[in-house]
């Protein structure tokens, strides 16, 4: 699989993203660190039933980064809702999986169907500790990479140190597709814009779901899924999100992780179609 750079237009909102396909209203949002193309593979087998507008969250990619006071995920989603114009179903993984739920929550006319891939809800003590560890590591090599660029007066980075993000996301030997995908989050992450690559962990690491109380009013259909190896984003908190939400189906996919959507595209893909395609024949 190649994940071909695609060509952007303005989205409205400083957003740049691409539109592609025909059919319902659909917007994909990515996970920190990614861009527009992480989504390739699924695009692939939804582009026929799907007018799907990608985007590329504030801070990556194409896109403005948001103002670095006072950043938190409403936020993210007050930028991101420049570019739904009418009721669409919104698919986000990872930080885009807490954005989709906040526009559920505060843009309820605008969200017609909700996917929640590979979110998060309520980790525990530990899992807090580790992430807030990880932001504040990422800040350190931000503020280090941003000073080099200074320095140079140049386009040279200083790379930031990925392996063990990939680990955490491929395993330590990831072969066949899993390597490709791999090679490709390493190459988006080197190129990143660093200080919008932090912002949004800054973020990541501090949110979460919306309150029980508003996930029980998000009544438009959803999809709910993870990965059965994905530990951060566990099929325990898949299955009380979907529990929680009162039109939701849920997908535990068999041997996948974080980067489900591009590891195992056709598993999520139809799980997809089945959920909110109005076409007879899927």
């Amino acid at each position: 699989m190649i994940w071909t750079t695609q060509p952007r237009f303005n989205l409205g909102g400083e957003l740049q993203g691409y539109r592609i396909g025909e059919g319902p209203p659909m917007l994909l949002l990515h996970g920190v660190g990614m861009r527009s193309e992480f989504w390739a593979p699924l695009i692939t087998e939804m582009r026929a039933d799907f007018c799907i507008t990608v985007v590329d969250l504030p801070g990556h990619g194409h896109s403005e980064s948001l103002a670095a006071s006072d950043l938190n995920l409403a936020r993210y989603s007050d930028r991101i809702v420049d570019a739904i114009d009418k009721a669409t179903i919104v698919i986000g993984h990872s930080l885009g999986a807490l954005i989709a739920l906040d526009l559920a929550a505060r843009y309820t006319q605008r969200v017609s169907g909700l996917g929640v891939i590979n979110g998060i809800y309520r980790r525990d003590e530990s899992a807090s500790i580790q992430v807030c560890k990880r932001a504040a590591q990422l800040a350190t090599q931000s503020a280090t990479q941003v000073a080099t660029q200074v320095e140079k007066a140049g386009d040279t980075r200083a790379p930031l140190d990925n392996k063990a993000t990939l680990s955490r996301w491929f395993g330590t030997d990831p072969q066949g597709i899993e390597k490709d995908a791999a090679a490709a989050c390493d190459h988006w992450l080197r190129e990143a814009d660093p200080t919008g690559y932090s912002d949004a962990y800054q973020v990541f690491a501090h949110s979460d779901a919306p309150d029980d109380a508003v996930l029980r009013t998000l009544s438009v259909p959803a999809l709910v899924a993870t990965g059965n190896e994905d530990p951060n984003s566990s099929p325990s908190m898949t299955r009380a999100v979907a529990a929680l939400l009162p039109d939701a189906q849920h997908l535990i996919v068999d041997k996948a992780r974080h980067m489900m959507p591009m590891t195992h595209s056709t598993e999520l893909a139809h799980a997809l179609l089945r959920r909110f395609s109005t076409s007879p024949s899927v």
